[in-house]
């Protein structure tokens, strides 16, 4: 598995930004990000073969992508992460394949984004699950969920979460196949 832990990942350039950590090649483990902060990036992470990230007490801010901030194919755990201040959307699942997208937050923040969560996911099914979390001043809705041609369709499950100052939705369903346990 990869690893990174206690990091500071910055860019500056003006016209040409990179994300912090890009998968390019396929993991066969999941890769863990903790305690690290990411200021200024296109993305945090991004990568059609991040297959699993598993993300703990990090900060990312400042991510100047107009679509994704934290972005990973098609599973992603996410403990006590502060994501704000970003162009684009907090958390996004980017695989259209496979067993579909699953997205597992646990007392996060996701302030002043594009959307909180969201995915790109259209033929398989998807999870998103939020415990403990504030969701606050984004752009648009707080959770989106893209409608999928899945017969499983989505999966939304929801315990003490806070929605609040959103310019959007604060849930989103554009899947009539959604089951919610919220």
């Amino acid at each position: 598995f990869y690893e990174f832990i206690h990091l500071k990942i910055t860019h500056t350039h003006v016209s040409s930004r990179g994300p912090g950590i890009n998968a390019v090649t396929s993991p066969s483990t999941p890769v863990f990000v903790k305690d690290c902060i990411f200021d200024g990036c296109l993305t945090a992470t991004q990568g059609s073969s991040l297959t699993i990230l598993h993300i703990e007490g990090c900060e990312v801010m400042n991510c100047t992508s107009t679509t994704i901030a934290v972005g990973f194919a098609a599973t992603c755990f996410a403990y006590s992460c502060d994501v704000h201040d970003n162009a684009g959307a907090a958390f996004v699942g980017t695989s259209n394949s496979g067993s579909g997208t699953v997205i597992n937050l646990q007392d996060c923040i996701i302030d002043t984004n594009l959307i909180g969560i969201t995915n790109v996911n259209t033929t398989t099914s998807s999870t998103y699950t939020a415990h403990g979390c504030i969701f606050v001043d984004n752009t648009g809705d707080a959770i989106k969920m893209a409608a999928t041609t899945s017969v499983s369709g989505l999966t939304l499950e929801l315990e003490n979460n806070v929605f609040y100052g959103n310019g959007g939705y604060g849930i989103d369903n554009l899947d009539e196949q959604a089951i919610a346990d919220a």
